[in-house]
């Protein structure tokens, strides 16, 4: 009978304190939560600032530079502006023809495309790449963008031989990295 009143006494003290740790979490979100329209306003100032330096330019390196700083700022932050910089970015690496300019680009839109659950695009993307000119940096993080778009891809088909296909190559691409 002791064991009994030990055992239940144990669960019912785990589950008080399971509770206790659930409402200081819900205090911490709402903490930040409320600070979200500081975070908001202090991003929208950077996002300013930047835009503002980049109308004194006409320097397609110098865009390319800016559009990389938006593009950083708005990453996080804003799905379809951070998309824009990029694309932009990417237009004038080819205007520029240089392939390391547009592998970096078409990179950073391929890492963008699969956080934001984009799996397919951000692997047709990846495969516009040329990957014997990237640079050693930017070669981990193509590795790593076709692990997670395989992996995502496999788990969100329905189809089981499509899920197979991308299993088997989400393990190449984890192999690979593994290497690096």
């Amino acid at each position: 009978m002791k064991f009994l009143f030990f055992i239940t006494s144990f669960f019912l003290f785990q589950e008080f304190a399971f509770c206790q740790n659930i409402d200081s979490l819900l205090n911490v979100l709402e903490h930040k939560m409320e600070k979200q329209k500081v975070f908001d306003k202090a991003k929208e100032n950077q996002i300013k600032r930047v835009l503002e330096g980049s109308f004194k330019t006409n320097a397609f390196e110098e865009k390319i530079r800016v559009n990389n700083e938006l593009f950083k700022l708005y990453q996080y932050y804003n799905f379809d502006n951070s998309l824009k910089y990029i694309e932009k970015n990417i237009e004038l690496a080819e205007q520029l023809n240089n392939k390391i300019l547009i592998n970096d680009a078409k990179l950073k839109m391929s890492m963008v495309l699969v956080n934001t659950g984009r799996y397919k695009e951000s692997i047709d993307a990846l495969s516009e790449i040329g990957r014997n000119l990237l640079q050693k940096p930017l070669f981990e993080n193509y590795f790593y963008v076709f692990k997670e778009g395989y992996s995502g891809l496999a788990f969100s088909t329905s189809v089981k031989s499509r899920q197979s296909k991308y299993n088997h190559l989400y393990n190449i691409y984890n192999g690979f990295f593994y290497y690096i």
